[in-house]
């Protein structure tokens, strides 16, 4: 038998995601067509079979890496793994389709947490989670979440205020877009200047007659310090703010994530003088 380890969870979780997806695509055949589709059902109940002896070993693994099992549908509380693979009905309900999407979701998530996991080295080869330990102020602490480790990094108190609680609430995506609001707001005010985005931070570091100078502006080294920042805060803008503010992507890296914030910090601690 394969030795149960992070990686090859990764794999098993990555193969039932790729069998979930593929059991709500039958029960959704199942709901559109019109006529009674023998093989499909045989298909579906094959595919719902297997599916229900992998969730055994996968069931709390999913459960520790997300902390999420049941979910609610009007005023209705699902246990969802038991209503997603539902025998009772041959034409699947919309609380078992809905079940269905849950467990996908939550298992895309497990495995987002794990790839993580396993990068920041935060498991053993067993899987199970370890103390990382990180280098503050030249010494080592015991880090043993990543809002700890939010906390550790003595971000600029504004982005402490707009993300903290975002962050500790496990929505990265929208407590990086808020950091990185606040650096636009923050410059604006700054500069008392009614612009937003590159726009704003082109004109606010321009080299010629800046309306925040980070130096006076004498030396070479100054000018290329200006107009570098001034591409830092410009890229932000363009490259981090934006994106999250219009694409529905999902980050569920924490680490990658306090990289972001403290990009966005940086920005801030910069001209707050």
């Amino acid at each position: 038998m394969t030795p149960i380890n992070s990686e090859n969870l990764l794999n098993e979780l990555e193969k039932y995601h790729t069998d979930l997806k593929t059991f709500k695509s039958h029960q959704e055949r199942l709901v559109n067509e019109k006529t009674t589709l023998g093989h499909w059902y045989r298909e579906r109940d094959e595919l719902r079979e297997r599916l229900v002896r992998t969730t055994g070993g996968l069931k709390q693994k999913i459960v520790e890496l997300t902390g999420k099992q049941d979910f609610v549908l009007g005023k209705i509380k699902y246990e969802s793994w038991g209503e997603a693979f539902n025998p009772t009905t041959e034409i699947p309900s919309i609380a078992t389709l809905h079940a269905i999407a849950f467990c996908i979701n939550i298992t895309d998530e497990a495995i987002g947490r794990l790839e993580s996991d396993i990068k920041n080295k935060l498991r053993d080869k067993q899987g199970n989670l370890v103390e990382n330990l990180v280098t503050i102020t030249g010494q080592k602490h015991p880090i043993k979440s990543p809002v700890q480790l939010f906390d550790s990094m003595q971000f600029h108190p504004k982005v402490v205020e707009v993300s903290r609680k975002l962050f500790e609430d496990e929505h990265y995506r929208d407590a990086i877009y808020r950091a990185f609001v606040e650096v636009d707001n923050f410059v604006k005010n700054k500069a008392k200047i009614q612009l937003n985005g590159k726009d704003l931070m082109s004109k606010v570091f321009r080299l010629d007659n800046p309306i925040i100078k980070l130096n006076p502006l004498k030396t070479q080294s100054d000018r290329d310090e200006q107009e570098g920042f001034m591409l830092l805060y410009m890229g932000a803008m363009e490259g981090i703010r934006n994106p999250k503010a219009h694409e529905n992507t999902i980050q569920y890296d924490p680490y990658r994530s306090l990289k972001y914030l403290s990009l966005a910090s940086l920005l801030m601690e910069t001209i707050d003088f």
